[in-house]
């Protein structure tokens, strides 16, 4: 919430009085400090028009603030109007530009030309004419090979980052370099060459500087800070700026510049009141434990040192003296205090806010009776180990889990594990709120994921939900709209594959500019699937990736088919399409006019790829990209409009950054790219932070914000602390440069440990993976946890513990709890007794829980097996069946009861996107679908032209299906269909004598309808016609059909008979019309006849395969067409009599693999034999087929 923008109508002399100076505020806690300030702030007030303005450095001490400034608790004022939230370096900036143009030293830009965004660009444009000079050997090997100016570019970004880091920490070195002096400057004091290979740094900072403007010359920051300080040495609170708050609050920063620091105390002298509020984790002083104390230039004078401490602490005694943890980590915060101690003069202060009952110094020990609380008050009270091992009780680790370790495998257990822990916590304490957790990682990207997959998959009102959000994730990175930019700005080098342009439509206001609705896509996925697109515009396109130009397989090709569906149908049965296009028929009716958006869709692809190919100039880009988001997007939620308005904002700043520094020079899209979209991520005060639900945020500095429970997840050795890769250039890196307030990446983090553990109000909970996902190998923790860790186990002991040197190990074992690699292991609902000997692993475990209780299902096998008793009410279907529901009831009556009755498919494969063009077929399924898209069209061809010869069908069928994209290209794809079609060639000429024997088809079809009264449910009918019969010369009839399955085995000749069962009630409706009819099913693998039966005996057989299809309806039946058949070969007496024997088992194990339905109901063979109707179900289902089949094998021979 912010109010106006501060500028002040009214002179100082009617204001409220304001004291100015710069008071150093301390606290061991953040919320004491957030208290004194909302109250110092109340009893001296600023005018009604003007804004209290606060220094933050994260977007969490922001809104943390605000929150507690809007309560009607505490210290609140019940609203928060009227502020303002600040960067520091922003208002840096602001100060210098408000007293050096009030001081008439003329106009400041807004932004400096040497701000890192506009060095950057003046870089690019000078690296290539300097890079020729003698100095610049390094960066001429560097930049050796760069077509594109990627490298130049990213050269361009570091030294930008690298010169703008030295006008902060090394403005000396500056200052040396533009007077012609090629030194380094020590933190001593003393001046050294620059070596030979670095020249070209000093020399690059002048030619920088000759190419600005002679009135921006001298803008960079190290030369306006000492103008400023010049400048502001004649301010008073009357003299100054407007522009310029009277009091400025600097509110939780743990590390400032020395430069930024510089110019607060010199506002503070000059008329204003800063005052600076600071975390300090101890009471006493403790600079002198720390590495790199003697670069430390005055003595600290603010807190003094502990009363046992000597005066000077030799290097080998500081163990003796000094809080271990507190050595390791605190470096960062021991030089922010000394650079503010050189300003902080508390005579000046403290009486001021003692008059208000405020004091400056807000240390407040507390008696601890946690494990954590005894951690801090050492932290606080500079408390060294041997003090710790003698001063504190010992823990009781079962009822004390203030501070508790969990390892886990992995990100994903992790986050499961959590939950978990998260849900005990919430029941055991009912005062603590979602609000109250805060869970940090070293990156909340990469965790996001594994956040939503265990915090996301419970609905809202769940007893298991967790509210919770996602802070610090790049919008860039997330949100649908923007990962669209980026994948279009990526066209050049795209093939366009379906699951891309897929990916694109799925995006909203995509698809409302081309007047597409998200029902269209999966018509629109099955159409295009269907067609055989798979990737590239046209051949051009594909030419133009280096690649073979074949149209094949492409959108043009896929497109072509669909019009020309729509337009004449089918495709020609002969394979004579027009223009060799085979039309896909699918694309009909009023749904056709989903393809209009599509192509225009593609259409627009095609024109922005075509523009985003050349080099262009930053105005030409931007006219560019404004177009590509104008013809492409249409907003449809105010989240893409707040979207598109920031892509519109970042462009126009990048364009801003350009003009600054004059730069027109053509750049390759990946750097106009990486321009525009890598704004969209700049550090902004408004993201959302807190709120009423848990928190995941990244490990950042200045989030030490309290919170009851702190959890602290992905602290693997490695990830944390953190590891960045500076440049070998980056001279500050160099041995022997360090300054005591120099940045790091590692010490940042270090610090960030601490704060999160001094964050922590009630239960600090750090997790890790400890153990390997591939071999449960140990891994180690953050060396921080490891410090930790140590240092709990060198200075406690837990309750009962020994007092040998084990009792350390015994209290981490008890506060340690190791998670099994699976959240459904039995490890979480065995009960384990408390009278385990080994205690501290008792304790540990009493933390490994879930509150999952669906893992709970499969430690009861038997409950699988119990369902089948359970007899569904009678049921008919509203409409009549057919003989094909028959036919897929007799091969898989499991199957067909979940699939017709229940309406559930166990799919046999996830559905993933083609991408890529067929170059070969699988052993498996694939090749028989294929082989069948051929034997099938092949065998109706030659039903209408009785003198085409077999491999001429099945030649013209071939190269139709490779025109239609079905088969590779080219010479491979004549390869493939040779190899396809090599094992059908002799059931075609069997299929091909069989219609020269019954050359007559039957035309009408014979039909059969039939009804049959079930016992329970009424009447089923069965309403059907028989294709495929045919009738010879001498009137005999048949049915001939034509199987790419094997119908025999081709080692034993027994038949397949899942293969064969499929045409039995086909058979039987063919008998009821037409007696004694022979069924010929003819396969590359030989061929089967069913002998024909009286009609009604056939009627008879029909109406009870009709009867146990509606008892399979209501009840799983324990058979399957492979294994019935297989049990009446054995022929056994009872189910007990074929436990043992292979040639039944095999057939049951095939079922599992193949038949998920069947596996789910019966995992193991017995519990098959257990069924009581099993062998009476089977005789009764495959009797009557397999006796059928019986005596035609006995007539034949």
């Amino acid at each position: 919430m912010s109010g106006t923008s501060g500028t002040r109508t009214l002179t100082n002399a009617h204001l409220p009085p304001i004291q100015p100076g710069f008071m150093v505020i301390q606290s061991h806690r953040l919320e004491t400090l957030r208290d004194l300030c909302l109250q110092w702030l109340a009893s001296q007030p600023v005018g009604p028009m003007e804004d209290e303005v606060f220094l933050v450095q994260s977007n969490g001490i922001a809104q943390w603030l605000q929150m507690a400034m809007a309560s009607r608790s505490g210290q609140g004022w019940g609203i928060a109007f009227g502020v303002r939230m600040l960067l520091p370096a922003r208002f840096q900036w602001l100060a210098y530009r408000s007293v050096l143009e009030a001081a008439g030293s003329g106009a400041i830009p807004e932004t400096s030309p040497y701000d890192k965004s506009r060095l950057r660009w003046h870089l690019l444009q000078l690296i290539p004419i300097v890079v020729d000079g003698p100095d610049f050997a390094p960066l001429r090997h560097f930049l050796g090979r760069d077509p594109d100016q990627r490298k130049r570019f990213q050269l361009a970004e570091r030294l930008a980052d690298l010169y703008d880091q030295y006008q902060v920490y090394r403005a000396d070195w500056l200052h040396a370099w533009q007077h012609g002096e090629n030194t380094l400057i020590t933190p001593r004091g003393e001046s050294l060459p620059l070596p030979a290979d670095q020249l070209w740094q000093a020399e690059l900072w002048r030619g920088i500087r000759r190419g600005l403007d002679a009135a921006v010359r001298d803008s960079d920051r190290a030369s306006i800070h000492a103008r400023f300080l010049d400048a502001a040495g004649d301010l008073s609170q009357e003299t100054l700026p407007p522009g310029l708050p009277r009091r400025l609050v600097v509110f939780g920063v743990s590390a400032l510049p020395q430069q930024t620091v510089d110019v607060l105390a010199r506002l503070a002298e000059g008329g204003m009141q800063v005052m600076l509020c600071m975390v300090n984790p101890c009471q006493f002083y403790w600079g002198d434990l720390i590495e790199h104390r003697e670069l430390l230039a005055a003595e600290y004078r603010r807190q003094k040192k502990r009363e046992t401490a000597p005066a000077v602490i030799d290097e080998a005694d500081l163990h003796l003296h000094a809080q271990p943890l507190l050595a390791a980590w605190g470096k960062q915060g021991r030089d922010f205090l000394h650079l503010l101690d050189a300003h902080d003069d508390t005579s000046r202060y403290a009486q001021l806010l003692d008059e208000q009952g405020l004091r400056i110094d807000l240390f407040e020990p507390r008696p601890p009776d946690t494990l954590l609380g005894q951690l801090q008050q050492d932290i606080l009270d500079l408390r060294p180990l041997a003090e710790t091992q003698q001063h504190w009780p010992h823990v009781d680790a079962a009822t004390d889990d203030s501070i508790v370790f969990h390892v886990a495998h992995g990100p994903q257990r992790e986050l499961e594990v959590l939950h978990d822990q998260l849900l005990a916590a919430f029941a055991t304490d009912p005062s603590l709120q979602p609000r109250d957790v805060i869970v940090m990682v070293p990156d909340v990207a990469t965790f996001a994921p594994y956040i939503h997959a265990a915090f996301g998959q419970l609905e809202p009102g769940t007893p298991r939900h967790i509210p919770y959000q996602v802070s610090d994730r790049e919008q860039r990175r997330h949100e649908p709209l923007l990962l669209a930019v980026e994948q279009l700005l990526s066209l050049p080098t795209l093939r366009l594959r379906v699951s891309e342009v897929m990916a694109l439509l799925d995006v909203p206001a995509i698809r409302a500019r081309f007047g597409l609705d998200g029902t269209d896509l999966p018509d629109l996925q099955r159409w295009i699937e269907g067609a055989n697109i798979r990737w590239g515009l046209d051949g051009a396109h594909r030419a133009s990736l280096d690649l073979p130009d074949s149209e094949l397989h492409t959108w043009r090709f896929g497109l072509e088919r669909m019009l020309l569906g729509y337009a004449v149908g089918e495709p020609d049965p002969n394979g004579e399409d027009w223009e060799n296009i085979v039309p896909f028929d699918e694309v009909s009716g009023l749904e056709a006019a989903r393809i209009g958006p599509l192509i225009r869709f593609l259409d627009h692809l095609a024109t922005a790829r075509a523009t985003l190919t050349e080099a262009r100039s930053p105005e030409s880009w931007a006219r560019c990209f404004q177009a590509l988001l104008d013809g492409l997007f249409r907003q449809t939620s105010n989240n893409e409009q707040r979207l598109l308005s920031l892509l519109t904002e970042a462009l126009d700043a990048w364009l801003e950054e350009c003009r600054d520094v004059a730069f027109s020079d053509d750049v390759p899209l990946t750097i106009a790219r990486e321009a525009w979209l890598g704004r969209l991520d700049a550090d902004r005060l408004s993201r959302r932070f807190g709120g009423g639900a848990v928190t995941f945020a990244t490990l950042m500095p200045m989030r030490a914000i309290p919170f009851e429970h702190v959890c602290l997840l992905g602290m693997n050795e490695g990830d944390y602390p953190r590891r960045t890769q500076r440049p070998d250039f980056d001279l500050m890196a160099t041995r022997d440069q360090y300054r005591p307030g120099d940045r790091s990446r590692r010490e940042d983090d270090r610090y960030l440990f601490l704060e999160a553990v001094l964050a922590t109000r009630s239960k600090l909970y750090l997790s890790w993976s400890g153990r390997s996902i591939r071999d449960n190998s140990e891994q180690p923790p953050s060396v921080l946890v490891g410090q930790l860790r140590d240092h709990i186990a060198a200075g406690w002991r837990r309750t009962g513990a020994s007092k040998d040197e084990k009792a350390g190990a015994e209290l981490l074992a008890a506060l340690t709890t190791e998670h099994p690699l699976q959240p459904f292991s039995r490890d979480y609902f065995e009960t384990h007794h408390e009278d385990d000997p080994e205690v501290p692993l008792a304790i540990a475990r009493a933390r490994r829980f879930t509150h999952a209780a669906e893992w709970a299902v499969p430690e009861h096998a038997e409950a699988v097996i119990n369902d089948l008793d359970v007899t569904l009410p009678p049921w008919l279907p509203d409409d009549p069946i057919g003989l094909r529901q028959l036919a897929d009831f007799l091969v898989d009556p499991v199957r067909e009861l979940f699939r017709q009755r229940l309406k559930v498919r166990f799919p046999n494969e996830e559905d993933v996107a083609l991408d890529d063009e067929p170059f070969g077929f699988d052993p498996g399924l694939e090749t028989w679908s294929e082989q069948d898209a051929l034997l099938q069209p092949a065998a109706r061809r030659l039903e209408r032209e009785a003198a085409l010869g077999a491999a001429e069908a099945l030649s013209a069928v071939g190269n139709q299906r490779r025109r239609a994209g079905h088969l590779p290209d080219g010479s491979f794809g004549e390869a493939v269909a040779t190899e396809l079609t090599d094992t059908l060639s002799n059931a075609l000429n069997s299929y091909r004598d069989a219609l020269t024997t019954y050359p007559d088809a039957m035309d009408p079809a014979p039909e059969i309808a039939l009804c049959v009264t079930t016992p329970d449910a009424g009447t089923l009918a069965l309403v059907d016609a028989v294709d495929r019969v045919r009738r010879a010369a001498d009137g005999r009839t048949a049915r001939l059909t034509l199987d790419t399955s094997k119908v025999v085995d081709r080692k034993d000749g027994v038949p397949r008979w899942h293969t064969v069962a499929k045409y039995w009630p086909a058979h039987l409706a063919l008998q009821c019309s037409h007696a004694h009819s022979t069924t010929h099913i003819m396969s590359p693998a030989g061929s089967i006849d069913l002998p024909g039966l009286a009609a009604e005996d056939a009627q008879r057989l029909l109406e009870d395969l009709m009867q146990a299809w509606a008892l399979g309806m209501q009840r799983v039946l324990p058979t399957a067409a492979r294994l019935g058949c297989a049990v009446l070969d054995a022929a056994p007496e009872s189910a007990q009599d074929l436990i043992g024997n292979t040639k039944v088992e095999q057939p049951f194990a095939d079922l599992l693999k193949q038949r998920q339905a069947f596996a789910r109901c019966f995992p193991e063979f017995r519990h098959v034999l257990e069924q009581p109707d099993f062998l009476d179900v089977t005789r009764r289902l495959y009797g009557p087929l397999y006796d059928c089949l019986q005596i035609g094998r006995e007539a034949a021979a």
